[in-house]
């Protein structure tokens, strides 16, 4: 027998007996239903504490107390989904419920349900007599249901969501089980709403939250030492912490890695134990896990038996890898994704892409502020390997499609990102073509994966990206650890330098014009737009790309009704955007009974190649009948700092 193990056993089973969680159970009729739960212990060595189990799924005559219980709901958030709201402010605070299950009592006729054998006062010399839990407990099937929901109730005692308020909001979206997780703008905020969290849990469900921990000092100075956890009363953040599996180097404000030590023995067995012993919820590493589940097929792939050792041919290959985890633990990735605070605009930005081992899927948030100010980061990635049996690759490309959307989908939503802001890039033609069609019939394999694809998102929303700018590449091909990057793709689109290879404003417009026929034909629209409307249309893309690229803060403002930045060249054109997302001259004339071109007239920069595409195209049109004829004729734009008699 362990000493310090019998010590710390002692200890809790004292503390429980102190706490009232639990009391001597009384003798019950011979027709009474009771049932007796073996106990036992779990101690951890790197939290060197031991966790009393009541095991509620030990079986008796081939039954289990487990069985019998009702589970209730699942109540509990997604734990990706906490992840990824604990990324998203400067600030990072987490947190813990003391002793979560004993908060929450059982009604004392039911108490003969979680009867218990123990030490009569406590000392292990003495007889063994009978006692029964009057809280929930670890082990219990419905335990993990009541917990949530009355820790829910706590602070949000009503059934109206409008009247939540932020603590409410911490409580029911931020906690995953007992453990909370938040991340706020500033220090100032943090330390309010934590102090507010903390305060209405003891008010109203004398429940403790404690063991705080923050990337901010001065969120930690505002909390007595009882109520920070042991790892970080040193200032100096030592070890990284952990939380939902995953290790937060505190004073670096980044995700790491700790690997286990001991090898595995070279089966079938020991190989998938040595694969899902790395946790790796958000896909930061996926490449290098694939490694090793590629082996895993190989290995599965063979005649040999669980536990026999598996051929040499496997030997080196599986070597290799689990020598390259080594580097895995110099590996820091942020845990903020982006430097932007405060930020008025989200977009979500998802890759994918397929190869003959994989199908893989990168997403990552493109953040605006106020100013105009852009930055964006990874935010979750995916690896699968492909099915053994034989898919092409276009259809691996579908299915990269699909997984995209998914994960697309469950990012926005706890991201509170628009569905509208969200964006897909595959470097499959195919794949474009399959979305894109509105006329012929598929298979019923690709048809499927199709409206699952039309379910969620237009067609509109998906965009091409070559293989080489594509970052979901690297999910589908096995990376040595060394080698992960954070890289990330700016999608630059077409860019109005290459406006400049044509010498008249028609003939650019007809060029544009006749690329999006093609396109449309590609796509097999079934109603293709006559040439008037391919015409507009590519003339409103023109414009759209130069002012992009001109007035790309002004565009972000107006997105975020914002207001412009004070060094803004057109803040005393008061702008607005139109329908078509286009930047026109506001002010009190837009009121007047004129067309819409004369009295908002477009933006255009006067030094841009097309501006002067434009003044040349509105001169010939009125045969050279001199400066003022022209700025008449072209009235519906506003070209600024230029010059009709230059051209």
């Amino acid at each position: 027998m362990n000493p310090d193990k019998e010590k710390q056993f002692c200890a809790f089973m004292e503390k429980i007996f102190q706490n009232g969680h639990a009391e001597p159970a009384l003798p019950l009729k011979t027709n009474k239903e009771k049932w007796y739960l073996p106990i036992f212990g779990v101690f951890h060595p790197k939290k060197s504490k031991i966790r009393v189990v009541f095991d509620s799924s030990a079986k008796c005559q081939g039954v289990s107390l487990n069985d019998v219980l009702m589970t209730g709901s699942d109540l509990t958030n997604s734990l990706i989904g906490v992840l990824l709201k604990f990324r998203k402010e400067k600030v990072a605070v987490m947190a813990d419920i003391a002793q979560m299950f004993f908060n929450f009592f059982v009604h004392e006729e039911d108490r003969n349900f979680l009867r218990f054998l123990w030490f009569r006062d406590n000392d292990i010399n003495n007889e063994l007599v009978e006692f029964r839990m009057c809280v929930h407990v670890f082990g219990n099937s419905p335990s993990p249901a009541v917990a949530t929901f009355g820790l829910r109730k706590s602070p949000c005692n009503h059934h109206s969501s409008e009247l939540c308020n932020q603590v409410c909001e911490l409580v029911n979206k931020h906690f995953y089980v007992d453990d909370a997780l938040v991340s706020l703008p500033d220090a100032e905020s943090a330390i309010e709403i934590m102090k507010k969290t903390q305060d209405v849990l003891k008010q109203n469900g004398n429940i403790r939250l404690h063991k705080i921990r923050s990337n901010s000092s001065e969120v930690l100075k505002s909390f007595p030492t009882e109520d920070l956890s042991e790892d970080v009363l040193n200032m100096d953040f030592g070890d990284p912490v952990r939380s939902l599996g995953l290790l937060w180097d505190i004073k670096q404000d980044a995700f790491t890695y700790q690997l286990l030590e001991d090898v595995k023995p070279f089966t079938r067995r020991g190989i998938l134990s040595t694969v899902n012993s790395i946790y790796d919820p958000l896909g930061f590493i996926a490449p290098v896990i694939l490694g090793g589940r590629l082996v895993l097929k190989k290995a599965m792939n063979s005649t040999v038996d669980w536990d026999e050792p598996l051929p040499d041919s496997l030997h080196t290959e599986w070597e290799n890898w689990r020598m390259s985890l080594s580097h895995l633990e110099s590996l820091k990735i942020p845990r903020i994704y982006a430097n932007i605070q405060h930020a008025c605009r989200r977009e979500l930005h998802t890759f994918c892409d397929a190869s003959k081992e994989a199908i893989g899927v990168a997403t990552y948030v493109k953040l605006y502020n106020r100013h105009g100010e852009s930055d964006h980061g990874f935010v979750m990635g995916k690896s699968k390997l492909a099915p053994h049996h034989s898919h092409t690759i276009p259809r691996l490309e579908l299915c990269a499609a699909v997984l995209g959307v998914e994960i697309a989908e469950f990012v926005a939503d706890h991201l509170n990102i628009p569905k509208e802001s969200c964006y897909f890039y595959t470097d499959s033609k195919v794949v474009l073509g399959y979305i894109f069609n509105e006329s012929r019939r598929f298979h019923v394999y690709v048809a499927n994966r199709v409206d699952r694809i039309r379910r969620t998102t237009p067609p509109s929303q998906w965009n091409f990206v070559a293989t080489e700018n594509n970052p979901a590449d690297q999910a589908t091909w096995y990376q040595e650890a060394h080698k992960i990057e954070n890289k990330v793709t700016e999608m630059e689109g077409i860019g109005s330098e290459r406006f400049t290879r044509l010498s008249s404003w028609h003939s650019l417009v007809k060029a544009l014009a006749n690329i999006n026929k093609l396109a449309a034909r590609f796509s097999k629209r079934s109603s293709p737009k006559d040439p008037l409307t391919l015409y507009k249309e590519a003339e409103r893309f023109i414009l759209k790309t130069i002012q992009q690229e001109f007035y790309s803060k002004e565009l972000n403002c107006l997105y975020s009704n914002q207001p412009l930045p004070k060094n803004s060249s057109i803040l005393p054109l008061s702008p607005i955007l139109d329908e078509g997302g286009l930047l026109r001259v506001g002010g009190r004339l837009r009121r007047a009974n004129l067309p819409t071109g004369e009295k908002t007239p477009i933006l255009i920069p006067g030094k841009h190649y097309i501006a002067t595409l434009l003044v040349r195209h509105y001169h010939e049109s009125i045969y050279h009948q001199g400066r003022h004829l022209t700025e008449g004729f072209y009235s519906s734009s506003w070209l600024l700092d230029t010059q009709v008699a230059s051209v």
